[in-house]
């Protein structure tokens, strides 16, 4: 019986690594996007509170003058804008690095699928050479049978 050998297991292998390294590249976009969001989430609890601490101030239930605390809004709602930004880029980063790990996949998944159809087809062949051997074995007993009966 011969082995079966796949042409094409170089470029499989070579797939395989490329999608290897997608998927490394995606899980670290994944972790900046989720850092990022954090960031974004820790900014804005900051802006808040110091919305609030402006409203206290307004009211005249703080201690602290409002002057003092506008250009803390300030600096804390540039800090949500920029940081809002680098979350979305972020995202876009990581929904570009979806998308190039989902090409390799499939890339990666047409080699397998021909490998598959082409080991299938070795074994249909295989299993076709066998039984043609088997057959001519039986006709041969059959023939030398057939003779000594007449």
């Amino acid at each position: 019986m011969r082995k079966f050998r796949f042409r094409f297991e170089k470029v499989l292998e070579v797939r395989e690594t490329r999608e290897k390294c997608s998927r490394s590249v995606f899980a670290q976009s994944l972790r900046l996007w989720r850092a990022e969001r954090a960031a974004l989430e820790a900014a804005r609890v900051q802006h808040q509170e110091m919305l609030r601490a402006m409203a206290e101030a307004r009211s005249g239930k703080s201690s602290l003058p409002v002057l003092l605390l506008e250009p803390g809004v300030r600096v804390s709602e540039a800090r949500l804008l920029t940081q809002g930004a680098r979350t979305a880029e972020a995202a876009r980063q990581a929904s570009q690095r979806r998308q190039e790990l989902t090409c390799a996949t499939r890339s990666r998944q047409v080699v397998e699928k021909l490998r598959d159809r082409r080991r299938r087809d070795h074994d249909y062949w295989q299993g076709w050479e066998e039984q043609k051997t088997v057959d001519e074995v039986a006709l041969g007993v059959f023939a030398r049978h057939r003779g000594q009966v007449l």
